[in-house]
């Protein structure tokens, strides 16, 4: 007993690039009362072991069978032209059929089977092309409801491949070298080592620059003299000079040395640790202090030389810069009513903030808002009453009303002006105290320690960055 085969429109617009192809397949269909014999069901394409990728690809398939069985029994030559010519406008549409070797298998039996052997010659040809496409050319889509994992190791992880991470519960990625990402863990970035050395898993590292679209890396010392700012995170694996690199700005880093024993410190799990002040690409369990900078990145999860695991959570802050500056020696007036320089000549802590040239300069070589802090001591040698001007010049200029007015009387007394005023400067801009006076038998002195007090400066400024 026959089969007869039925297409529906739907199916048929699944293959078929315009409406006249579609219209033209049913006319086929009208004027064909052929029915299909048994033994092409021996033809027919196992859908189930074809090798088709999804359930869209499997349909495809099955109706490309009906078309060839049909194709098969047509009664003439000329039938078989026509449904080979739709065939091959099928083929021409960007489908891509995929693993289909029983679909090769059926074509072969249709060709030795057919009374028109070239064309089906040529069409079984078309199709081979088809199923040898590179992978660019791959359209297929997946409507899936979702996929399911195995949730143990069943093969090697392998640069590329995705699997189920059952030790954390969470899908993991195996990048090239063999780094596997905790996916929604993990937050990795990509760059080059340009530092000239290899720089070794777990270390903290800066960025540096940009090299051919991807941003360099090197080995960061907490001591200050690398901006904060520029801290990117620890290295994900061990990466030679020149060679790219992944670094991990939030997330855990495995298999690592997390005993402290390389920085000669015994590490404890729940340790905090620091960007080192002294040891280049260093971690430590020990605050830094300044003028070094105090930079938390990791936490120690699992405390091994061998098996560590520490969790990188870097906090990132911007450096403030400061400085405190004096002057160990006596400053006099030539004339009265002349505007004059406070010099200095003693940095007791300095950060970005230095004596520049000439010495009366206080540099500031980072941008920021900034809080200058002065103090001078003013001594009168005579008896007639003194009166002096204090105020501030930045690169130069005179600041409008940053001057304040001190007066001083009587032979050996001393009496002490002092001011706080903020300025926003931006990188290499400087501040100058300037002073002048009515009367020259002043002096801003400086006095020498005694058995039960250090030595007092002439003039003191310390600055403060308070924001960026």
């Amino acid at each position: 007993m026959s089969e007869k085969i039925v297409l529906t429109r739907n199916q048929l617009a699944k293959f078929l690039p315009t409406p006249e192809a579609i219209k033209a397949f049913e006319n086929l269909f009208k004027l064909s009362t052929v029915q299909t014999p048994n033994d092409i069901q021996a033809l027919e394409i196992d859908i189930s072991t074809a090798g088709a990728a999804a359930n869209e690809s499997e349909a495809m398939v099955i109706e490309i069978k009906q078309l060839l069985s049909f194709i098969a029994q047509s009664p003439t030559v000329t039938e078989q032209s026509e449904l080979i010519k739709i065939i091959h406008e099928i083929i021409s549409s960007p489908i891509y059929v995929d693993n289909i070797t029983e679909f090769q298998k059926t074509l072969n039996e249709l060709t030795s089977s057919s009374n028109n052997i070239h064309e089906f010659a040529e069409l079984k040809k078309t199709i081979d092309e088809l199923m040898i496409l590179p992978p660019q050319s791959d359209q297929r889509m997946f409507d899936l409801d979702y996929i399911q994992f195995r949730n143990t190791h069943t093969v090697a992880k392998q640069a590329g491949t995705l699997n189920w991470g059952y030790q954390y519960g969470h899908l993991q990625f195996t990048h090239i070298g063999g780094l596997t990402q905790e996916i929604g863990l993990d937050i990795l970035a990509h760059a080059v080592n340009t530092s000239g050395v290899t720089i070794s898993k777990g270390q903290p590292v800066y960025y540096t620059g940009v090299t051919s679209g991807e941003p360099t890396f090197a080995k960061f010392i907490a001591d200050g003299t690398i901006p904060s700012h520029k801290i990117m995170g620890l290295s994900s694996e061990d990466t030679i000079d020149g060679d790219e690199g992944h670094i991990t700005l939030s997330g855990f880093i495995r298999n690592v040395d997390a005993s402290g024993s390389a920085y000669t410190e015994t590490w404890a799990t729940g340790d905090l640790l620091y960007t080192h002040p002294t040891i280049s690409g260093g971690l430590t369990n020990v605050k830094p202090t300044a003028p070094n900078i105090c930079l938390p990145m990791a936490t120690v999860i699992i405390n091994s030389s061998t098996v560590g695991i520490l969790y990188v959570r870097a906090t990132i802050e911007q450096q403030l810069h400061y400085g405190s500056f004096s002057d160990s020696t006596d400053q006099t007036a030539a004339a009265a009513n002349t505007a004059y320089a406070l010099t200095f000549d003693t940095s007791a802590a300095s950060n970005g903030v230095s004596i520049g040239t000439p010495t009366s300069r206080i540099v500031c070589a980072q941008s920021g808002l900034y809080e200058f802090s002065f103090s001078a001591q003013i001594t009168s040698s005579s008896a007639s009453t003194k009166t002096l001007w204090f105020w501030a010049r930045k690169n130069g200029t005179d600041i409008a009303n940053t001057a304040m007015k001190s007066s001083v009387s009587g032979s050996n007394v001393t009496v002490t002006a002092s001011r706080s005023i903020f300025f926003s400067m931006a990188a290499g801009d400087y501040i100058e105290a300037m002073w002048a006076t009515d009367d020259i038998n002043v002096t801003i002195e400086a006095a020498p320690s005694t058995a039960f007090a250090p030595a007092t400066p002439s003039v003191i400024m310390a600055v403060s960055q308070i924001a960026q």
